[in-house]
């Protein structure tokens, strides 16, 4: 039984869920008219997107208003935002014709509305069960999102690195922060309700590209409200693919449960934690008894360089469902509904060109000039600009997607052309200058993979459940075009990719320094030089490794390029948008083949970061082609080749479900969740569980302390309990997470001091000396808690009490004031 308080909190914390969707809603409708403009050639005019765009145009002019003093994110500035936007949108009403398309499209107005509220709630229900904003990147992610909210100043304090702002990609943490505050909840809540928001947007987002996908061209404009509730169902198929199926690892996790397979096998699979000769269990316990065990579907690849060790820093292999399970609000996570914008700005400069209905005189200039009116550059620019203010890995693929869309579309390319894909690409960089001016990057170039190619037992693991239904749907493609389609030219292009993969990769090694490169291939052996001999062994690793991956997304490339550049006589029925599914198909092969090759080159010094970024956003990209997929062949294939074709499909998509029900189970304690009867959406809850004294102390800290002010707490490793006050509370500490911020700046002097400074500050007895270090960073209040008493004696941190004044204290905590 629930006490009635828990009762009283879950109903405010209800509340807190509908004042979100409220607000939202809110943004949507306050933009639809601007997105009806932008969209007209989509089916649906962008209205699955409205939200998204709407939290995206008012988070912008919130930042760039702040960036130059005018306001902060606060209330006052939100509002203002509001009322700029809402004079914006009048010049778009045109006599309320995005309106009057609501009301004549109620069906599918209400079916997405009831699909973000749907989605949405799910995640809320799954963080209320596991709310704890501890471990992993969440303090990190907490402590952005509270150092925006602290104060509202644009750019961010960074608080993790006193004196400094934010050096990294925060626009997400900025426009889940303006809804924070209009909420009025408290961040710890708000955090959570942004992952199910980015849920529930990313949800609407992925459906309305489907829709539109499958919906031109097939059917008149005018019947779009009367589509049949097979289509709507089919829609659904790339939002589930996208946010809740999960790879294939969890199968292999109970298949080895249950003790099947052999040694060789398990050896040969190669996956951590199932390489070894399973054990038969009794009973029917499907759940891996290992503590986290559905984290490993997030390391799927293991390389080995070519002594056979195992590298220590393994390719992250994360996906969207992963990811919200795991509940950090991370850049990666936050962008999806953002990139899934960006694909539809790309199909709108597909089909306002190439759709058989869109007939464009190139040299009227009421044609491509009205279609590219100066605000449309301006917002185009502005929504795939975005996405590197968001997460700035996604910026060049979501760019290049967006030209090559257009320039497929073209029937000749002309000056205007390209003076209007060269204006957009401009005005996203312009559009976004004050983030550039104050951002620094750990990336330093690219490097050459050598010897670490993905084996394709790990890529199948990976994206087998989007491979099984989209190549055997590309093959059915290819045989049904096999006598229209330029097999040269698709295999000439083929090789050509290829090829310059290869060279590149080549040619990094030869320009690298030596000694990195040597290093890639013996973790624990020293070699001076190349000789024929390592050579061979290089070829060799990947003629065993990685050939059969490469001959297959090779084959699945082909395949794509074959479709894409189809003769001109094929250009019957919904080929258009086909084609651009092609497209999307093949930025996926070569985001996996890129990481092949060469990577970028970073602090880690290893492939890890660009196999995850490269292949989340394939997970993305190939859920909608996948869903589409399903859908063409579901709609046009014969029998004898629709029932293979779904039994192959559900069968992988039942072994992804597998790892779905099965982490989500073990990740909510049985869906009872982390403390029974007690669930909450506050992420802070925990602490107040574990220790209370620190609990009251950080909330006296956020109610009680100046925004500018600087905290001195003790330091320690990434992913340790260190840097929480700062965290937990958004005021700036000296320093933080020193990993992480030498990831961000690249600076090891200054980090690497200010970590020893912070050290002596703390363990010396001289006063003298502690005090020129406080006046150094400017701290006016030092922190002494649980973890500053477990590392320095009681005698060195005697000198705070005797020469500062205690402000706040309970039996574990004390904080001091500089006089």
């Amino acid at each position: 039984w629930l006490s009635h308080q828990t009762i009283e909190s879950s109903i405010m914390e209800f509340i807190g869920v509908l004042i979100w969707v409220i607000i939202v809603w809110f943004f949507g409708f306050l933009v639809w008219p601007i997105v009806f403009d932008l969209f007209p050639h989509l089916i649906d005019k962008g209205y699955s997107i409205s939200k998204i765009l709407g939290l995206l145009i008012i988070g912008y002019v919130v930042w760039i208003l702040g960036s130059f003093g005018y306001i902060a994110v606060t209330t006052n500035g939100i509002v203002t935002a509001l009322i700029i936007v809402c004079v914006i949108n009048r010049m778009y009403w045109k006599n309320g014709e995005a309106f009057l398309w609501m009301r004549t499209h109620k069906r599918y107005v209400l079916i997405v509305e009831g699909l973000f509220v749907s989605f949405l709630f799910f995640m809320a229900y799954i963080r209320y069960l596991n709310p704890d904003i501890v471990g992993t990147e969440k303090p990190m992610e907490f402590a952005f999102m509270n150092s925006v909210l602290r104060g509202g100043d644009v750019p961010p304090a960074d608080p993790w690195f006193s004196g400094y702002s934010i050096s990294y990609y925060y626009f997400g943490y900025v426009m889940m922060a303006v809804v924070t505050v209009l909420s009025g909840v408290e961040s710890s809540v708000g955090f959570n309700l942004s992952i199910a928001l980015v849920y529930g947007l990313a949800a609407i987002g992925s459906f309305g590209i489907a829709v539109n996908l499958m919906m031109y061209g097939k059917i008149k404009k005018k019947q779009f409200e009367k589509m049949s509730l097979w289509n709507y169902l089919s829609a659904l198929i790339s939002p589930v693919f996208i946010l809740l199926v999960g790879n294939l690892n969890g199968l292999l996790e109970i298949v080895h449960r249950f003790g099947i397979g052999s040694y060789r096998f398990w050896k040969w699979v190669d996956i951590k934690w199932i390489d070894k000769a399973p054990v038969e269990i009794l009973g029917n316990m499907w759940i891996p008894e290992r503590h986290w065990w559905w984290w490993q579907s997030s390391r799927v690849i293991r390389d080995r360089d070519l002594a056979g060790n195992i590298v220590d820093i393994q390719p992250i292999t994360e996906f969207p469902f992963f990811s919200f399970l795991l509940g950090d609000l991370h850049p990666h996570v936050i962008s999806i509904p953002f990139v899934l914008v960006a694909i539809s700005v790309s199909l709108q400069l597909f089909l306002q060109n190439g759709s058989s209905e869109v007939k464009i005189d190139f040299n009227n200039t009421n044609g491509y000039l009205d279609l590219y009116k100066f605000r449309r550059i301006i917002c185009f620019g502005m929504i795939l600009g975005s996405i590197a203010f968001i997460n700035l890995w996604d910026y060049p693929i979501y760019m290049m997607i967006a030209i090559l869309a257009f320039l497929l579309s073209r029937e000749r390319l002309n000056v205007s052309g390209i003076l209007g894909i060269i204006s957009i690409v401009f005005s996203s960089i312009v559009l976004y200058l004050p983030f550039y001016f104050n951002f620094r990057s750990q990336a330093n170039g690219f490097a050459s993979n050598l010897v670490y190619p993905t084996r394709f037992s790990h890529l199948f693991v990976m994206f087998g459940v989007l491979l099984i239904p989209i190549s055997m749907w590309m093959m059915k493609e290819v045989v049904g075009f096999r006598r229209l389609i330029r097999w040269r030219q698709s295999l000439l292009i083929g090789f050509g990719v290829l090829f310059s993969f290869i060279v590149v990769s080549i040619v990094l090694v030869v320009v690298d320094d030596t000694e990195l490169v040597l290093n890639q291939l013996f973790i624990n052996q020293k070699i001076d030089v190349f000789t024929n001999s390592l050579i061979m062994e290089v070829m060799n690793r990947r003629l065993v490794y990685g050939s059969l991956s490469t001959l297959f997304l090779f084959f699945l490339l082909i395949m794509g390029i074959g479709v894409l550049f189809i003769k001109e006589k094929a250009s019957i029925g919904n080929l258009d948008n086909k084609r651009f599914v092609m497209l999307l198909m093949i930025m996926g092969v070569l985001l996996v083949l890129l990481p092949e090759y060469f990577y970028v080159r970073d602090n880690f010094g290893v492939r890890m970061n660009t196999v995850f970024k490269f292949y989340y956003q394939t997970w993305i990209l190939w859920s909608l082609v996948g869903g589409y997929g399903v859908w063409r062949v579901a709609r046009e294939s014969k029998v004898q080749f629709l029932l293979p074709y779904m039994f192959c499909v559900v069968l992988v998509v039942v072994g992804g479900f597998l790892y779905t029900g099965l982490a989500l189970w073990s990740k909510t304690n049985g869906m009872k969740g982390v403390v029974v009867g007690n669930n909450t959406l506050d992420g802070m809850d925990y602490i107040r569980r574990s220790n209370k004294d620190e609990y009251d102390a950080i909330q006296w800290i956020s109610n009680n302390l100046p925004d500018d002010i600087v905290i001195l707490e003790s330091v320690g490793g990434s992913y340790t309990n260190y840097g929480r006050i700062a965290a937990n509370t958004g005021i700036s500490t000296v320093l933080g997470w020193p990993g992480h911020e030498i990831q961000w700046r690249g600076d090891y002097l200054e980090i690497n001091k200010r970590q020893n400074d912070i050290e002596v500050l703390y363990s010396c007895r001289d006063w003298t000396l502690a005090l020129e270090i406080l006046n150094r960073y400017g701290v006016k209040y030092v922190y002494v808690g649980d973890l500053e008493r477990n590392i320095f004696s009681r005698n060195s941190l005697d000198k705070f009490s005797k020469n500062m004044r205690l402000v706040y204290a309970n039996q574990s905590v004390e904080l001091f004031e500089l006089y």
